[in-house]
């Protein structure tokens, strides 16, 4: 069983991005982010970002960076991340990804009297963070959390 780096609460943030639907058979997902001409010109700073949305139709992700206002380029679409605690697990990717992704679920089961999972409109979702991607093929997989 995987355990969380830390348990740390967030203000709520800006993602400037798009809604690029689900996971499908390996499509690039970031195609829609990376090909845009227009660039995000109050980025904070070239992490990206995922949001991962879980219902039952199916899960659906916005790709973008975290951005300091809503003035954007108008290609562009603004999600606003509310403020919550999240339990912070490192992902590598060198590593089988399937079994870390067992391991933070085993937690969470184990743990969720102490920490219920917090949805967001009545949807399950993850927030994914690339800033140590590039050097240590790590990503952070932030849970958002309700502690009791």
């Amino acid at each position: 069983m995987m355990k969380p780096n830390k348990i740390t609460t967030k203000g709520e943030f800006l993602l400037g991005g798009f809604h690029v639907g689900g996971e499908k058979n390996g499509v690039n997902h970031w195609e829609k982010f990376e090909s845009q001409t227009e660039p995000l010109t109050n980025a904070v700073d070239d992490s990206g970002f995922e949001v991962r949305f879980h219902p039952p139709e199916g899960e659906q992700i916005f790709a973008g960076v975290q951005v300091k206002d809503r003035d954007i380029a108008p290609a562009y679409e603004i999600l606003e991340v509310p403020a919550a605690t999240y339990a912070v697990f490192d992902i590598s990717c060198k590593k089988n990804m399937q079994r870390q992704f067992d391991g933070v679920d085993k937690w969470l089961e184990k743990n969720k009297a102490a920490y219920p999972r917090l949805v967001w409109d009545g949807v399950p979702y993850v927030v994914c963070w690339y800033g140590r991607f590039s050097q240590e093929k790590v990503f952070e997989m932030w849970i958002p959390l309700t502690k009791r």
